[in-house]
């Protein structure tokens, strides 16, 4: 009706009468319906912007996934190149690493032999003071080298025998009373046997089926 009002009272053109009465319409139009519309438009554009914002962060995400995936393989790559610099360098100068801690060694021995001289009685002090204060503990030591060394004669007893018997022309087992420590001592595999057991106890693991009797050694 508004509209027929508009084209009835006015006697203009039609474009003119046409535009008017659109204004007019749209200024009959309820307050609310255009709220409405307006909110629905910013409702509209805040979900464009949503979604835009939520995908530019999970490309941010992604990128830094990617950045520290590579990152963690460099420092892979960069911690192999090393072990094998390291590799080569060690293969390359063992010879000269041996040879610096022999020289060293020997150097060692040197200043403790000096010392040794130069200060016998001081020497002699700290020895039997170290002895005494660690004596249970070299005492349990020396038990055990023993015992070491007692299964081990007794697990190799014909060869051992025979090594014996060869270097001190040992031909029957009686022949062992005319021998001693030292003659044992003396071959090159006896100086270790004699540093934790006695004669006696070497013979006895070498012939457990012979009782030695200890006054017949010379």
């Amino acid at each position: 009706p508004g509209m027929l009002l508009v084209c009835r009272k006015h006697s203009q053109t039609p474009w003119r009468r046409y535009t008017e009465s659109a204004h007019l319409f749209s200024s009959l139009t309820p307050e609310s319906t255009r709220t409405k519309t307006t909110q629905t438009r910013i409702d509209t554009e805040s979900t464009r912007t949503t979604t835009v914002t939520g995908t530019e962060n999970t490309t941010q995400k992604s990128e830094t996934t990617l950045n520290s995936t590579q990152t963690r393989a460099t420092d892979l790559e960069e911690a192999e190149k090393r072990k094998s610099y390291a590799k080569l360098y060690h293969e390359r100068n063992q010879e000269k690493e041996k040879e610096y801690r022999r020289k060293r060694k020997e150097e060692l021995k040197l200043y403790a032999r000096a010392y040794r001289e130069s200060n016998p009685e001081k020497v002699k002090k700290q020895k039997q003071e170290y002895f005494v204060k660690n004596k249970e503990r070299f005492v349990a030591l020396r038990q055990k080298q023993k015992e070491k060394i007692v299964e081990e004669l007794r697990e190799n007893a014909a060869q051992i025998k025979a090594e014996f018997e060869e270097a001190l022309g040992v031909k029957a087992i009686d022949d062992w009373y005319n021998f001693s420590k030292k003659h044992v001592a003396s071959v090159p595999a006896g100086k270790r046997f004699m540093m934790y057991i006695s004669f006696i106890e070497f013979l006895e693991a070498l012939y457990p089926e012979k009782k030695w009797i200890p006054g017949l050694f010379q």
